[in-house]
């Protein structure tokens, strides 16, 4: 149970220790966010790249180049404008793009979460990390506050943004409270100069009664749209 105006991290992934940035909730019964409460995994995924720097991903560290890593993280452009973070969807290409050069990061994974990846980082960012990854598993979920696993907003003109994260929800019934402060995204971060924004992170809702999750995922309280079953 998240009380009101409660707020639940993580520590963020370590690329050293190769831990943290995940959560799993296990309730043998209703697990409730109450009203003002919240979940929150925003940047505690995979790190942005430091200065010329790719951002880090599930299969390649952070590199010294301006293509995006291989893998998700987002190409530092090399004195031009990174890309962002890819996940669910591919990062943003910087907004100057280069001449031959596709910098945002590339998509990973799969619908159904066979593994919870973490979202990447962006390139040429100290503040555009992946977004983290949560799995919860319960009899009855009920949500009246937030869940969010997205990726950091760079700040930077050139900086790119980090991509979303995961959330894998299993349970037998699903509510959430009709308002608009009552959400779960998994969405990556934005710049608002020319640093290539973020990827969408993904997520799965695998529910007995998969008619209490439509109706809030056509309300657009759920974002991405996420994979039922």
């Amino acid at each position: 149970r998240i009380e009101k105006d409660a707020i639940l991290k993580v520590n963020s992934w370590d690329s050293t220790d190769k831990k943290g940035g995940k959560l799993l909730i296990q309730s043998m019964s209703t697990f409730i966010i109450c009203a003002g409460g919240k979940i929150d995994l925003t940047g505690a995924g995979y790190k942005a790249g430091g200065s010329c720097y790719t951002g880090e991903s599930y299969n390649a560290p952070s590199l010294r180049q301006g293509e995006h890593n291989l893998g998700g993280g987002g190409g530092s452009g090399f004195g031009c404008y990174a890309g962002g973070g890819g996940y669910g969807t591919p990062g943003e290409t910087n907004g100057y793009r280069m001449s031959g050069i596709d910098n945002g990061g590339v998509c990973y994974g799969d619908k159904e979460l066979t593994i919870l990846h973490l979202g990447s980082g962006g390139g040429d960012s100290t503040n555009g990390n992946g977004g983290g990854a949560l799995k919860i598993e319960c009899v009855q979920f009920e949500n009246n506050g937030i869940i969010q696993v997205n990726g950091e907003s760079a700040t930077s003109t050139s900086s790119g943004s980090g991509s979303g994260g995961s959330i894998y929800i299993t349970c037998d019934k699903f509510v959430m409270n009709d308002n608009d402060n009552c959400y779960i995204n998994a969405i990556g971060g934005m710049n608002e100069n020319k640093g290539g924004d973020g990827g969408m992170g993904r997520m799965r809702i695998r529910c007995a009664d998969e008619e209490s999750v439509a109706r809030y995922v056509e309300s657009s309280q759920i974002n991405p749209k996420p994979y039922i079953g």
